[in-house]
C-alpha cells in the first residue's frame, strides 16, 4: 500500500477540540498499515520534503490573503494536499467572512463533523469529507450512589440556556442536596440560585471529562438556529462514555438520542422541567438511560470502527491532488499557485 503522511498543524488546546478531531483520530490512523502521522503547533511546523502522498491538516485556521500567499504555495510545491478541519459554522467567527472565506476556498479539501455543516461549507469548497466525532476509549460503567448531580459544560451558550434557567432554579430550590458542576461558562454558574454549585474555569480536556464522570445528569440545551443545527452530537457521546444521563434539546440530539431509551429530549422549558424532575427523583431512570447510552456508544460510536473510512478518503484526496490544485487555483485566483 502506498505510504501516506498525515501532518497536522493545530492551535493550542483549550476545550478538547484538538484531542477529539485531530489527536485521537491521527493516533488511530497511525495504527493502520503504511500511514504515518505527525502533529505540530504552528510555531514548530516544518514541511516534510519527502516525495510521497501527504496531507497538511490545519484546524480552524483563518487565513487572509497575505497569510495564504505566504503559506500555500510552499506547501503545494512541497507536495502536500492542504486541508482545513472545521467543526463549527463559519459564521460563528467573523474572521472567515472578513477574509471572504479564503481559508475555506484556498484548500484542496475541507473536513468536518456533520452533513448539515458540510452543506454550508460546500458553498465555498465542493470537496468536503464528513467524519462524525467518535469516542476513542470507553471506561466501564459505574454504579452511582447518593444525591443526584448536574453537569453543564459549554462556551458562549447563554442564548441556549437562559430560557431554561427559571425552571432549573425552581427545581434546585426544592432540592438543595443536588450539586451542580459547571465548567467554562461563568454566566451560567452565576445565574444558578443554589449554594451547592462548583465552577471550574476553562481547563484541559481531561479535567472536563473528570468532572463529567463525577456527575449523574448532563444538560445539553441548544436553541433552534442555523448555527446550532450544524453542531455535532459530541456532548452526548462524552456523557454516555462517562455514564451520565442526557437531558438534551432535539436540535442535533434528536438524530442520536432515542427518547426514553438512551436519553431524554425537551422541546420547551416546561418539558425540560418535567423531565429534569423525573431524572432527579428517579435514580433507576438515570441508571437505565446511562447504561443504554453507554452500550449505544460501545456498539456504534467507537473510533476504531470508523477510522478506516477516513484513511480511504485521505488516500482518494491525495490521488486527486493535481485536479484539486487546479480547482483551488480557480476558486482563489489572487493566489500565486502556478
Amino acid at each position: 500500500m502506498t505510504p501516506l503522511l498525515v501532518h497536522a498543524v493545530v492551535p493550542p488546546e483549550r476545550v478538547g477540540l484538538t484531542a477529539l478531531r485531530i489527536r485521537q483520530p491521527l493516533a488511530a490512523l497511525a495504527r493502520l498499515p503504511s500511514i504515518e502521522c505527525r502533529i505540530d503547533e504552528a510555531a514548530g511546523f516544518r514541511p516534510d520534503r519527502r516525495v510521497m502522498a501527504k496531507i497538511l491538516l490545519m484546524q480552524r485556521r483563518m487565513l487572509n490573503l497575505a497569510d495564504a500567499r505566504l503559506l500555500l504555495r510552499p506547501l503545494i510545491d512541497a507536495g502536500y494536499v492542504v486541508m482545513m478541519e472545521l467543526d463549527d459554522h463559519p459564521l460563528r467567527r467573523a474572521g472567515y467572512a472578513e477574509a471572504g472565506f479564503l481559508g475555506l476556498r484556498a484548500m484542496h479539501a475541507l473536513q468536518t463533523t456533520t452533513e448539515p455543516l458540510a452543506q454550508v461549507l460546500r458553498q465555498y469548497n465542493p470537496t468536503v469529507g464528513v467524519f462524525a466525532n467518535q469516542i476513542e476509549t470507553l471506561p466501564p460503567l459505574r454504579r452511582r450512589e447518593g444525591p443526584a448531580s448536574l453537569f453543564f459544560g459549554a462556551l458562549k451558550r447563554e442564548a441556549d440556556w437562559a430560557p431554561l434557567m427559571p425552571a432549573l432554579n425552581r427545581q434546585l430550590s426544592r432540592r438543595p442536596e443536588v450539586r451542580v458542576e459547571v465548567i467554562h461558562d461563568r454566566a451560567f454558574f452565576d445565574a444558578l440560585i443554589t449554594a451547592n454549585k462548583h465552577f471550574t474555569p476553562t481547563s484541559p480536556y481531561g479535567a472536563y471529562l473528570d468532572l463529567l464522570a463525577g456527575s449523574d445528569i448532563c444538560l445539553m440545551p441548544l436553541s433552534d438556529n442555523a448555527v446550532n443545527r450544524c453542531k455535532s452530537d459530541v456532548k452526548f457521546l462524552e456523557a454516555a462514555a462517562a455514564g451520565a444521563a442526557a437531558l438534551a434539546s432535539p436540535v442535533v440530539y434528536a438524530g442520536t438520542i432515542r427518547e426514553g431509551e438512551t436519553g431524554l429530549l425537551f422541546e420547551n422549558p416546561e418539558v425540560f422541567e418535567a423531565k429534569l424532575c423525573a431524572l432527579l427523583d428517579q435514580p433507576d431512570l438515570r441508571q437505565r438511560l446511562a447504561a443504554a447510552a453507554h452500550d449505544h456508544v460501545c456498539q456504534t460510536r467507537l473510533l476504531a470502527g470508523h477510522i478506516a473510512r477516513q484513511a480511504d478518503w485521505y488516500r482518494m484526496i491525495c490521488a486527486s491532488r493535481v485536479l484539486l490544485t487546479a480547482e483551488l487555483a480557480a476558486r482563489a485566483p489572487d493566489l500565486p499557485l502556478s
